[in-house]
C-alpha cells in the first residue's frame, strides 16, 4: 500500500492510469487531495507528494508542516525538495541542460530572446499564448493574459526550437517517468505545431523510432541527472534537442499524466505504451511493497476537521 496526495482537481492523472492500465493496483493505492490532509491522524506508509507546484505558499507550509510532525513512513519528493519553475530552470542552465530562461513577467530582463510566450506558474498547461516576437506583442498579450491571471503567476519563457532529429518540419517531444529508484522511457511525441502536447503525425516510420528509443533510452544517464538536480523521486521529465543536438529540457511534472486514455492511443503506438505500462506498473508495485500502512483517519466530527483544513485558496484552473 502506498498513499498518493495531489490537488483536488487533479488527482485523476494517476486514477485514469489505475482505472484504464492498472486495475490490480487499485486496491494497494490510496489517492488523497491535500485539501482532504487535515482529516487524517498520521501516515506511516509510503507516500508520493505530487503537485507541489500547483500549490500557493501558503498552502505547501501548511502541508509541510503536517508532513514533518505526522509523516512517520517513506516520502518521495519530500517538502521542501522541489524547487520552483524558476529555480529548476536556473540549476538546468547552470548545468547545461538547457539554453533558455523563465522568468516572473514582472522582472524581465533587458536581454530578453525572443521569440517567447507566456505560461502560468502553477499549471502545466503550457503555453497561454502563441509565440511573441517583440516587446510590442509581449505587451499586448500580458494586458489580456492578466484579465484573468494574478501577474505574481505569470511568467515569461524564452522559447528554443526542438525538432525531430531527422525533420527540421517536425516539432518532437521525448518523456521519461521516474517512479523511485525505476526511470521509465515514456514516449517520443511528434508535431507540426510548436508546443507539442499529443502527436499529430504518426506513421510506420514515426512509431518504429519511438519503439527503439524507449527500448534503447540513450539518454538515460543524462535523464537521471536532471531528476537528481531537480531533487524529484516521482515525475515525469519532458525535453527535446536543439538544432545542435543539445538536450533542452522543457520541465518536470510531479503530477504528470502517467498514461493517455487506453482507447486514445494510435494502434502503431500500442505496444510500446504496453511494455512503458507494465514498467511502470512494476514501479509501483515495489513501493505498494514496503508497506501495509494506511494513512490513519482522526476521529474528529466534519465540521472540526473543516475548522483544521482552513480556507481553500482559489487556484488557476490548469
Amino acid at each position: 500500500m502506498f498513499a498518493y496526495f495531489a490537488t483536488g482537481k487533479f488527482t485523476f492523472p494517476l486514477e485514469w492510469f489505475l482505472r484504464d492500465w492498472a486495475p490490480q493496483l487499485v486496491a494497494q493505492v490510496q489517492v488523497v487531495p491535500y485539501e482532504s490532509l487535515f482529516d487524517f491522524r498520521s501516515l506511516g506508509g509510503t507516500a508520493i507528494l505530487s503537485d507541489w507546484d500547483r500549490l500557493h505558499a501558503d498552502e505547501r507550509t501548511t502541508y509541510s508542516r503536517w508532513f514533518a510532525e505526522r509523516g512517520q513512513g517513506r516520502l518521495l519528493n519530500p517538502p521542501g525538495g522541489v524547487p520552483e519553475r524558476e529555480t529548476l530552470n536556473a540549476r538546468l542552465r547552470e548545468a547545461a541542460y538547457c539554453n533558455f530562461r523563465v522568468m516572473p513577467a514582472q522582472a524581465l530582463p533587458a536581454d530578453l530572446r525572443f521569440p517567447v510566450f507566456l505560461r502560468a506558474r502553477n499549471d502545466h498547461r503550457g503555453s497561454l499564448t502563441p509565440l511573441l516576437h517583440d516587446h510590442a506583442a509581449l505587451t499586448d498579450a500580458l494586458e489580456v493574459v492578466m484579465q484573468w491571471t494574478r501577474p505574481s503567476d505569470l511568467l515569461v519563457c524564452e522559447w528554443l526550437r526542438c525538432t525531430a532529429p531527422f525533420d527540421a518540419g517536425l516539432y518532437c517531444k521525448f518523456s521519461a517517468m521516474r517512479i523511485d529508484r525505476h526511470l521509465i522511457p515514456r514516449h517520443v511525441l511528434f508535431a507540426r505545431h510548436w508546443q507539442v502536447k499529443h502527436p499529430d503525425r504518426i506513421n510506420p516510420e514515426l512509431a518504429a523510432y519511438e519503439r527503439e528509443w524507449m527500448e534503447t533510452f540513450p539518454e538515460r544517464d543524462a535523464v537521471n541527472r536532471v531528476f537528481d538536480l531537480a531533487g524529484v523521486d516521482y515525475g515525469r521529465i519532458d525535453y527535446g534537442f536543439d538544432a545542435a543536438g543539445q538536450m533542452q529540457v522543457f520541465e518536470i511534472n510531479t503530477n504528470p499524466m502517467v498514461m493517455p486514455k487506453r482507447d486514445s492511443v494510435a494502434p502503431l503506438r500500442l505496444d510500446a505504451q504496453l511494455a512503458s505500462a507494465t514498467r511502470m506498473i512494476e514501479a509501483f508495485q515495489e513501493l505498494a511493497g514496503e508497506s501495509s500502512d494506511r494513512p490513519a483517519r482522526q476521529g474528529f466530527p466534519r465540521w472540526v476537521r473543516a475548522r483544521l483544513r482552513g480556507p481553500v485558496r482559489p487556484r488557476n484552473r490548469a
